[in-house]
């Protein structure tokens, strides 16, 4: 599955002190490992061959807790036995040394609800339970309910989206594309993938340029306030028009 591009709610940000920087590296090859050497204070996960990178910022003398994004497909999770294991360690590295100081994990993904809930069966206990989840390239944020078994929806996200929204604008202008480009070219992708404030299409990789700049002129026209987010890889693109 192609990795998507999504985006997170606004988050109001205050003043705090300085923290250290704590690498991590995520390595399909090998595993997550923690340096014996010190720098400047920091812990820093080295890298053992080739492999996935980022870096989160914390202080591993302190309580303070970290807010870590990550996306899914490519990132956290993979399709090969040691892509596995390296997401088995992150679970372990987190369970041990994050959730203890009340850290939060969010996974932010192309994938519906749905499925992430079949990711998640799939991986079993290799995949570790976040505590928040941004759906369908930004346009669903979930966070676990009371009893800590379902996911329930924040309404106020959904809500904002229908600030300048208009889903039967947005669906007349997509399909306006298909009949200009033809069905061979450009195609509505499966029900499971739309939702109300998401019109995904697949368009063929040439073309997806032309599309953004014909639908941004449309819908600027429509007065509707929509994000063009093309991502994928090969011949064919995901074309995904979001409320902005």
């Amino acid at each position: 599955r192609a990795m998507r591009r999504g985006r997170c709610p606004p988050v109001s940000r205050r003043p705090t002190p300085p923290r250290r920087c704590v690498g991590l590296v995520r390595d399909v090859e090998s595993k997550w490992k923690k340096s014996t050497t010190k720098s400047r204070g920091s812990n820093l996960l080295t890298r053992q061959g080739k492999g996935f990178s980022g870096s989160v910022c914390g202080d591993e003398t302190t309580t303070t807790g970290i807010l870590l994004v990550s996306d899914l497909d490519g990132t956290m999770v993979g399709s090969s036995d040691a892509a596995d294991a390296a997401t088995l360690d992150f679970r372990e590295y987190w369970l041990s040394e994050q959730r203890v100081r009340k850290s939060l994990l969010v996974f932010s993904t192309g994938r519906t609800l749905e499925q992430y809930l079949e990711l998640k069966r799939e991986k079993g206990e290799t995949l570790c339970e976040p505590d928040y989840l941004i759906c369908a390239v930004g346009t669903r944020v979930y966070e676990k309910g009371m009893e800590g078994n379902d996911w329930v929806e924040n309404a106020k996200w959904r809500a904002k989206l229908e600030d300048n929204w208009c889903k039967e604008a947005v669906s007349k202008r997509a399909e306006g594309l298909i009949q200009a480009y033809g069905e061979s070219n450009v195609h509505l992708r499966p029900t499971h993938e739309q939702n109300s404030h998401k019109i995904t299409c697949g368009v063929r990789s040439e073309l997806v340029e032309d599309c953004c700049e014909e639908l941004a002129e449309k819908l600027g026209e429509d007065g509707v306030s929509a994000k063009l987010v093309y991502s994928g890889k090969g011949d064919w693109k995901y074309l995904d028009i979001l409320s902005a």
